[in-house]
């Protein structure tokens, strides 16, 4: 028997998990899927749940028969403390660190059943419309966050990099008003509706992240630009959407076309750029940035369960409005 976290092995987080028609089991990390047989995979859940716990030095809590962590290193399921690089290029940091992690994040932000029951018809035109609503705010409230990234980043590179960004960026909450139009809301409707909760939060955290760290906050703007790369990871909603719910063409070609300017402005690749501007990332500043990527795969994911828990009620207004005395 062996102390695990001792001896300075760690366990990989995993993003998710489904079942095979085999018996094993499809465990995704980040930067890769692992196929488990269903013994492996409950040693690896019953492991990861008594190596954390506050008494790290008890016995029964804390030791593990070395075969199985063998078996778990093979599987890519470990890693150790001593591994970890005391420093590395920008460069390497965005292409061994963060693309390895991105398809992870992805998955958990998109993960909330709003996107399948869109897609299988489970959904409402309704829902459609809301979502819609809430990226007209959020990309409004890029006005919030984006001249703040500029103004507080001490690197002049990068800074001109924000500014840039910020130029090709402020007024593309058009888009979305354009497809609300399409879909029958006025112009007073749009300009005198409310964001919700999340969609507030959601720039709230990119404000934080600007002051925090610039790096930090492109890492939050990468996870966002990471699904206008491909076409194929955004057409079959906008497609479903029109043949479920009656969505008229004019309200999804808006939303067509701002991909296609993210793509042709080349937003995904910016972070990269970013990063190319910095010649060491050391590993606490690398832990640091990291952890606000992986914070907003997660404030995405609670976004959209927003969006579904208040649009999904017919009771709920739609568009959400401002408060009213006389009403509320």
């Amino acid at each position: 028997m062996t102390g695990v976290l001792q001896q300075g092995l760690r366990f990989k987080r995993h993003y998710d998990v489904r079942p095979e028609d085999d018996g094993h089991y499809s465990v995704q990390f980040s930067g890769q899927v692992a196929t488990l047989s269903r013994k492996t995979w409950d040693a690896y859940k019953d492991i990861t749940a008594k190596a954390y716990l506050k008494d790290a030095s008890s016995d029964k809590t804390n030791t593990v028969k070395s075969g199985l962590l063998t078996l778990l290193g093979q599987n890519g399921l470990t890693y150790r403390v001593e591994d970890i690089p005391a420093a590395v290029t920008g460069i390497d940091f965005h292409d061994k660190y963060f693309e390895s992690f991105l398809k992870a994040w992805l998955y958990k932000a998109f993960s909330h059943k709003f996107w399948d029951l869109m897609m299988k018809g489970e959904g409402s035109s309704r829902l459609y419309a809301g979502w819609l609503f809430e990226l007209y705010h959020y990309t409004k409230n890029a006005n919030r966050h984006m001249p703040l990234a500029a103004a507080t980043c001490s690197n002049k590179a990068v800074k001109s990099l924000f500014a840039k960004h910020y130029r090709e960026e402020w007024n593309h909450f058009h888009f979305f008003e354009r497809a609300l139009r399409a879909m029958d809301f006025s112009k007073e409707d749009i300009l005198n509706s409310k964001p919700l909760p999340m969609t507030m939060e959601m720039s709230n955290f990119m404000r934080e992240a600007a002051r925090r760290d610039s790096v930090a906050y492109a890492i939050c703007s990468a996870v966002l630009e990471g699904t206008t790369v491909d076409r194929n990871s955004f057409n079959p909603f906008y497609e479903a959407v029109k043949e479920h719910y009656g969505v008229p063409r004019e309200a999804v070609q808006p939303i067509y076309d701002h991909l296609d300017l993210d793509v042709k402005y080349q937003h995904s690749n910016l972070f990269r750029e970013i990063c190319e501007e910095f010649g060491e990332i050391n590993a606490q500043h690398a832990s640091l940035i990291l952890s606000y990527g992986h914070q907003m795969a997660e404030h995405i994911w609670m976004w959209t369960d927003n969006i579904w828990n208040y649009y999904s009620k017919s009771n709920n207004s739609l568009p959400n409005k401002p408060f009213d005395i006389c009403r509320d």
